[in-house]
């Protein structure tokens, strides 16, 4: 597909342009992922003009106005953005233009674990364990910063590619949108 439409049927590159992060017809060829979560947000690879580089920007549903799925999204920007370890995809920039809600983040290349789990089934014990410690690793710095996730499941572990042997070289934990404090709140 090389187009996605909003409300007002004009193409998805032609409405979403904040200057820094460019999404053009070209960057659409290379939809990464839809149907996130509940179906709120898609994925595309965009350029970031100013550092000059690739990410992967979320892009909240423009059909999705209410705003307790901009909240939730907002939040786990703000969250995810917060910590920065080789475990968790960082976040560079939340924001929102045209009222539509986005997320620029780290592009990764590979596939999340459930893709994997579906084409291959079950995997070798030390594949297993290397994925839990680096599951565990992430988690550990989300804990530090007294976050519990809340979310894990095969399709929010990466597993970013470049390995040896054409192995995944690292796991990155995703989507903190279900993310909680567990810092008590003073009133």
């Amino acid at each position: 597909f090389t187009k996605v439409l909003d409300q007002t049927n004009a193409p998805f590159y032609q409405w979403f342009d904040d200057g820094l992060i460019n999404v053009s017809h070209n960057c659409l060829d290379r939809h990464i992922k839809q149907g996130l979560g509940k179906k709120t947000a898609i994925v595309f690879e965009a350029d970031d003009r100013r550092l000059g580089r690739k990410v992967a920007l979320k892009v909240l549903r423009p059909e999705l106005t209410d705003e307790s799925f901009r909240q939730r999204f907002e939040r786990e920007g703000k969250i995810s953005s917060s910590i920065q370890d080789d475990n968790i995809c960082l976040v560079y920039q939340v924001g929102v233009h045209n009222s539509v809600s986005y997320m620029a983040m780290e592009f990764l290349k590979g596939e999340d674990l459930d893709e994997k789990l579906k084409r291959d089934g079950w995997l070798p014990i030390p594949v297993v364990f290397k994925i839990a410690k680096q599951m565990a690793l992430g988690l550990a710095v989300a804990h530090e910063k007294k976050l519990i996730h809340r979310d894990i499941k095969p399709a929010n572990v990466w597993l970013e590619s470049g390995g040896p042997g054409g192995d995944f070289k690292r796991v990155k934990l995703l989507d903190f949108g279900l993310a909680k404090s567990t810092e008590v709140e003073s009133t």
